[in-house]
């Protein structure tokens, strides 16, 4: 049965956080790519707005000065608007002045404000505005303080005479308004496609982008199976030697210092090599049914003298018949290595406590003990790294032997099984390793 590895989620997470980031990175650069379309035409429709409401407030000035001093609500025949001020009525304006007149003409009004506060509504167009409006709207531009602005969809621009007479020529902005609108929802929408499709080839490219580290990984595991098989010659060779010498000069503490550390060299190989060998995926477990009962009652019964001479105190609460769909061994290889944890790092009370249960449709097994807290708890899932030990050190010189791989070795057996297997801290400050089966 093949199942996933701690390689292959390491993998997977490599890929998610590559589509990711790539992803993000072409959303941001689609979203400056837009905002900046936007705003570069936002500036320019403003400055065309400002520029057209100048060359026609040219326009109107010019024409007033041909009135020969008539008021604007006297203005003559020949200009562009029409005066709805005091009942007079005046032609549009004919023959135009460059194309701001013919693009704007329609749309572009002014309504002056004698000093006396008397309105008059001057337009192209005697239906784009009513007396009323003209009124409340001259009001709103006099009230806000400011010689040029935007009010209600219109640009204004306001000009005082010798008179105090102020006249505000307008622009209405209105087509402008909804051309830019839909200018921001055409890129909006172009650039939420855009990263749509860029999103699908980036999800299409990333098992090759990722590749280099596969391929990185792979070699490692290669390497350590390989080192470990050539590590086993010289080693047992080592061995051989100090057992040669141990007959031909008697006991020897260089002799046995050195079979010591032959010893731990062995054990480190074989770790190493049975950690590459769970990270591959055609690893051979035995999945069948079996008591987990029966093999964490054995588990506890085999610790409990090794706890005893330690000083520690076992207790456990074990549910009876549970049984799950695993292999054998290495579930009890997981127990184990937590208990063997557990009594080595132990502190405090010296109380060890195992727990096997079952709940809704998973069985737990569990082990706690007080311990020394050098471990932030945030960051307890270091402990199941290599070559990480509870005491954080790598040293052996509190006598402790181990090199800091059983955890690692527990957890990707957890994970070919199908389990999962988790640190925390209860609430009464003790470390707890749950292993956790579907049943």
């Amino acid at each position: 049965m093949i199942t996933s590895t701690h390689q292959d989620i390491m993998i997977k997470n490599a890929r998610r956080k590559f589509i990711l980031g790539a992803t993000a990175a072409t959303f941001i650069a689609v979203l400056l790519l837009v905002l900046s379309i936007n705003l570069l035409r936002l500036a320019q429709v403003r400055k065309q707005q400002e520029k057209t409401l100048q060359n026609l407030s040219d326009i109107s000035d010019d024409k007033d000065e041909k009135s020969d001093g008539y008021s604007y609500g006297d203005m003559t025949e020949n200009t562009p608007f029409q005066s709805r001020g005091k009942g007079h009525k005046r032609k549009g304006f004919k023959g135009g002045r460059g194309s701001a007149i013919m693009q704007y003409g329609g749309r572009f009004l002014v309504i002056t404000v004698d000093s006396d506060g008397t309105t008059n509504l001057y337009s192209s167009n005697t239906d784009i505005m009513t007396d009323e409006e003209a009124d409340r709207l001259a009001s709103k531009i006099l009230r806000a303080g400011k010689g040029t602005g935007y009010q209600d969809y219109y640009r204004y621009q306001i000009q005082t005479d010798d008179k105090g007479t102020k006249m505000i020529s307008l622009l209405d902005c209105s087509e402008d308004a909804r051309s830019l609108s839909d200018l921001w929802m055409i890129t909006i929408a172009v650039g939420l496609f855009g990263t749509l499709v860029a999103f699908l080839f980036i999800v299409f490219t990333s098992n090759r982008a990722i590749q280099p580290l596969v391929e990185s990984m792979e070699k490692q595991k290669r390497f350590i199976t390989d080192a470990g098989h050539e590590l086993k010659t010289p080693l047992s060779v080592i061995a051989t030697n100090m057992d040669i010498l141990t007959m031909d000069l008697g006991q020897n503490e260089w002799v046995e210092g050195t079979k010591k550390q032959v010893g731990k060299l062995r054990n480190l190989v074989t770790s190493l090599v049975y950690l590459s060998k769970m990270d591959e995926q055609g690893t051979a477990l035995m999945i069948e049914p079996f008591s987990i009962s029966e093999a964490a009652i054995e588990c506890v019964e085999l610790y409990g003298p090794v706890a005893n001479s330690a000083g520690r105190h076992l207790l456990s609460d074990i549910e009876n018949d549970l049984s799950v769909h695993a292999d054998e061994n290495s579930i009890r290889q997981i127990f184990s290595i937590l208990m063997d944890n557990a009594i080595k790092y132990s502190r405090g009370d010296q109380v060890i406590r195992v727990r096997l249960y079952q709940k809704a449709r998973k069985i737990f097994f569990e082990t706690e003990n007080d311990w020394a807290r050098n471990i932030e708890p945030d960051k307890l899932e270091t402990m199941f790294d290599r070559f990480t030990r509870g005491d954080r050190s790598r040293s052996n010189a509190d006598g402790k032997n181990g090199f800091g791989l059983g955890l690692a070795i527990a957890r990707s057996v957890a994970e070919k099984n199908n389990g999962t297997l988790t640190a925390g801290e209860t609430r009464e400050g003790k470390l707890r390793f749950t292993l956790i089966m579907k049943n």
